[in-house]
């Protein structure tokens, strides 16, 4: 091999050697990135699990709460008529023209299950806010997930209210 073959191949395996290692950095920074992401996110699930346990006292307590308070689901006739009565009864305390009230699917969680009801009403806009109120105490277990509240076009004392109200019952443990 005459010397310039040899410089030839001198710098061709340098310039192999050179890209390899190029290579070889760039999957290993790649691999470093990855490794770094994984432990972030290992440490915030960590420190949220932490968090957890420092708060199980409180959760435990509200779980506790909410199984002695909660009423049970005996069946969704019963849990159908008790929400209409509520509607009507707090509507009426409150001088709130119904419109309409029509029961819907029931909603279900694990472990509890839900009256569904969707009303629409109409009131001036004192009473409709009292009404949602009074609705909505933490022991009636009781949400709104959807609701619009309108200007009324006849009256403009007035409000129109439609919502949809639930009443979450849990369900029995048989």
């Amino acid at each position: 091999m005459t010397s310039r073959e040899r410089t030839l191949a001198i710098g061709l395996v340098s310039v192999l050697l050179a890209g390899g290692t190029l290579l070889a950095g760039i999957q290993l920074k790649n691999w470093k990135m990855r490794v770094d992401d994984g432990e972030y996110e290992l440490e915030m699930r960590r420190a949220e699990a932490d968090i957890l346990l420092e708060q199980k006292d409180l959760w435990v307590k509200r779980a506790e709460w909410i199984n002695g308070k909660q009423p049970a689901f005996t069946s969704q006739r019963d849990a159908d008529e008790q929400l209409l009565r509520l509607v009507q009864d707090t509507g009426g305390a409150r001088n709130i023209e119904i419109k309409q009230n029509q029961i819907s699917n029931p909603a279900e969680l694990p472990g509890m299950v839900a009256a569904t009801i969707t009303v629409q009403g109409q009131a001036d806009f004192q009473s409709t806010m009292s009404w949602l109120y009074d609705l909505q105490q933490p022991g009636s277990f009781v949400s709104i997930p959807s609701i619009a509240i309108t200007p009324n076009d006849e009256d403009t004392s007035q409000v129109n209210v439609a919502f949809v109200l639930q009443k979450w019952y849990r369900k029995s443990d048989s």
